[in-house]
């Protein structure tokens, strides 16, 4: 799950266990630091995601997949 926080204008926060952890692409870590970039109520679609970088839609749908890949991991774990 992820939480969001206030925002600063122009200031991303994001917790350093995504980015350290090594069973994650970093191309997935690449989207989901520009997702949270984005406003709360930016509507995520891979379309709108593909415009703001040069990866295409494959590229895209194989990192949203491997993202919640990761949250389903980390659901089933908490619940072990």
């Amino acid at each position: 799950m992820i939480f969001r926080t206030n925002k600063i204008t122009n200031y991303t926060k994001i917790d350093n266990k995504y980015l350290e952890d090594k069973n994650i692409s970093l191309k997935a870590k690449g989207l989901l630091t520009l997702m949270l970039s984005l406003p709360d109520s930016w509507r995520f679609n891979i379309n709108g995601l593909c415009l703001l970088c040069k990866e295409s839609r494959d590229a895209v749908r194989n990192a949203i997949e491997e993202l919640k890949e990761m949250l389903n991991d980390k659901e089933m774990h908490d619940l072990a």
